[in-house]
């Protein structure tokens, strides 16, 4: 069996691109969800150095992101 190295793959520019278009919206979906909200309050409790400034982490609406 061949072993693949994928640290050695360069993939385009573009395919990054599209990928990312393509997720975003779904990603801010469900952080903008109640179930994406409790998650991400969950991990700050996990990682209190990120809940230093909760403001960063806010919507212009006041809504946390």
């Amino acid at each position: 069996m061949v072993e693949i190295n994928y640290k050695d793959i360069a993939l385009p520019i573009e395919l990054l691109d599209s990928f990312a278009k393509a997720m975003v919206p779904e990603i801010r979906k469900f952080y903008a969800s109640d179930a994406g909200k409790k998650y991400f309050e969950n991990w700050l409790k996990k990682h209190p150095e990120y809940n230093k400034n909760k403001s960063a982490y806010s919507t212009n609406k006041g809504e946390r992101l």
